[in-house]
C-alpha cells in the first residue's frame, strides 16, 4: 500500500518542494561543520593530530545511539517530532561551541576543548536522531520510481548554494582567521541550518508501518542481520568507508600546512569545482541508477574515488593546481554519487516494517566504522612522523615522503579491496547490464 495514498498530488509535490528547499540552507550549515572551516577553528584552539581526529569522529562514534532512537520511533511513530527537535538542536548548539573559547582564557585553552567535546557529542547525539528520523520519513515521503532523480536534483541545487557559501566563507576567514572570526561564521551557519529545519516543518508525514505490539527491543535490534542481503550491504559500506575516511579528515590538513593553501583556494576548490561537476552530471547519475539499478553506478562512482588521494600525493605547494583541480572535478560528482546511491541503497533494501531499525543497524556500524577510521588515522598520524622521517633520510636523504602520503596510499588500498571483494557480494534486483558509453 502506498503510504501517501492519504495526502493529494498538491500536497506531495509541495512537501517535496520544501524538502528541496531546506537543502538551500543545509547546505550553508553544511560547509562549514565538514569543511575546511571546522578544521582550523580546532586547529587554532591547539589541537594536535590525534585530538583533532577525536572530536572529528565524535559525530561518528555518537551514532551508537541511533539504535535506541530508532526503537523510540519504531514504538511511538512521532519521527516528524523527534526530527524537528533534534534538528534545531543539532544546528544552534554550534553557537555556544565557537563562543566558549572567546569567553575562557587563553591559559585555559585545555578546558575550553574538553567543553568542545562534550558539547559535539551532545551534538553527535542529536545528529543520530536527526539521519534515522529522516531517513525513515523520506523513505515513505519520496516515492521509490523517483528516488534517483529526485535526490540528484536536490543534490544539484545543494552544490550551486555550497559554492556560493564556500567561496564568501573562504575569502572571509582568509582575512578574519581569529577566534571571533570563526565565531561569526559558525553562528551564521547555525542560522541557516535552523532555517533549514523549519521547512521541514510543512513536509507531510505519512502514518509508519506499525512495529509489532509485543516485540521487544532485542528481537527488533537483530532483526535486520537476519536479510543477509543487508547485513552485505552494512559491511561493504563500512570497508568503504573506513578506507575513505582514513584520509578524508586530513585532507583540509593537508592542504593547509603542508600545500599552504589559503581558505579562498580550497573554497574554490572543495566548493566551486567540486560544485560544477555535481550540478552539471550529479541528475545523470540518478537517472542511471534507476535505470539500471542502484548497484553498478555506485560501482562506477566508487572506482573513480578510489584514486583520489593516490592523486593528492603528487601534489607539491609550487605545483599543486592542477592536481587538486582535476581531483575535485572528479569528487564533485563521483564522491556524491556515492553518497546520494549508497544513502538510496539503504533506505529501499530495507523492508517498510521496522525500517528505521534497519537503518539504525545500517547507521549505527558504517558511522561506527566511520568514527573509528577517525581515529586510527590520527592515531597513525602522530605516531609515524618520526618513523617516516627517518625513513626519508636513509632512503631520499631528504624529506620526499611525508606520513599524509603513506596515509592517503592506505586510503587507496583499503578503498580498492572494498569494491573487489565485498561490493560484488550485495544482490541488486533493479540491476541491469551497464556500461559506461551505454546512452
Amino acid at each position: 500500500m502506498n503510504k501517501t495514498e492519504k495526502f493529494t498530488e498538491q500536497e506531495i509535490k509541495r512537501s517535496l518542494f520544501l524538502i528541496t528547499a531546506a537543502v538551500i540552507f543545509g547546505r550553508v550549515y553544511f560547509v562549514v561543520i565538514n569543511g575546511a572551516p571546522l578544521t582550523g577553528f580546532l586547529r587554532a584552539l591547539g589541537a594536535n593530530d590525534l585530538l583533532y581526529s577525536i572530536i572529528a569522529a565524535a559525530p561518528y562514534l555518537g551514532g551508537v545511539l541511533q539504535i535506541f532512537a530508532s526503537y523510540i520511533l519504531e514504538k511511538t511513530g512521532k519521527r516528524k517530532k523527534m526530527f524537528l527537535i533534534s534538528a534545531y538542536v543539532h544546528r544552534l548548539i554550534w553557537i555556544p561551541i565557537v563562543l566558549i573559547p572567546i569567553l575562557i582564557s587563553k591559559e585555559n585553552k585545555q578546558l575550553a576543548l574538553i567543553i568542545i567535546t562534550a558539547l559535539i557529542i551532545i551534538y553527535s547525539i542529536a545528529n543520530s536522531v536527526v539521519n534515522i528520523s529522516y531517513n525513515s520519513w523520506m523513505g515513505d515521503i519520496v516515492p521509490a520510481s523517483q528516488k534517483g532523480s529526485f535526490f540528484g536534483k536536490r543534490t544539484a541545487i545543494s552544490a550551486v548554494t555550497g559554492i556560493i557559501a564556500g567561496v564568501a566563507f573562504g575569502k572571509y576567514l582568509d582575512s578574519f582567521s581569529t577566534l571571533i572570526g570563526f565565531a561569526i561564521v559558525f553562528t551564521i551557519a547555525a542560522i541557516f541550518g535552523s532555517l533549514d529545519a523549519t521547512c521541514f516543518i510543512g513536509v507531510k508525514e505519512p502514518a509508519m508501518t506499525p512495529a509489532e505490539k509485543n516485540s521487544s527491543f532485542i528481537s527488533m535490534l537483530v532483526e535486520p542481520f537476519k536479510d543477509k542481503n543487508y547485513l552485505k550491504l552494512i559491511v561493504f559500506i563500512s570497508c568503504w568507508n573506513f578506507g575513505f575516511n582514513f584520509a578524508i579528515p586530513f585532507l583540509n590538513i593537508y592542504m593547509i600546512e603542508q600545500l599552504k593553501i589559503d581558505y579562498f583556494t580550497i573554497s574554490i576548490f572543495q566548493q566551486f569545482l567540486a560544485g560544477i561537476t555535481t550540478v552539471l552530471f550529479i541528475n545523470k547519475v540518478g537517472l542511471l541508477s534507476d535505470k539500471y539499478g542502484t548497484k553498478p553506478i555506485l560501482r562506477l562512482c566508487c572506482c573513480f574515488v578510489c584514486i583520489l588521494p593516490l592523486l593528492w600525493c603528487i601534489a607539491t605547494p609550487s605545483r599543486y593546481i592542477i592536481v587538486m583541480s582535476i581531483s575535485f572535478l572528479i569528487f564533485g560528482l563521483f564522491s556524491q554519487g556515492i553518497m546520494i546511491l549508497s544513502n538510496n541503497f539503504s533506505i529501499w533494501l530495507a523492508p517498510e516494517k521496522n525500517r528505521s531499525m534497519f537503518l539504525a543497524n545500517y547507521s549505527i556500524i558504517t558511522t561506527t566504522s566511520s568514527g573509528i577510521s577517525y581515529v586510527c588515522a590520527g592515531a597513525f598520524m602522530e605516531s609515524s612522523k618520526g618513523i617516516i622521517y627517518k625513513i626519508n633520510n636513509a632512503l631520499f636523504g631528504s624529506q620526499v615522503i611525508s606520513n599524509f602520503h603513506v596515509l592517503f596510499a592506505i586510503s587507496s588500498i583499503l578503498m580498492i579491496c572494498s569494491i573487489i571483494f565485498v561490493l560484488p557480494k550485495i544482490y541488486d534486483k533493479e540491476e541491469k547490464k551497464f556500461s559506461i558509453f551505454s546512452r
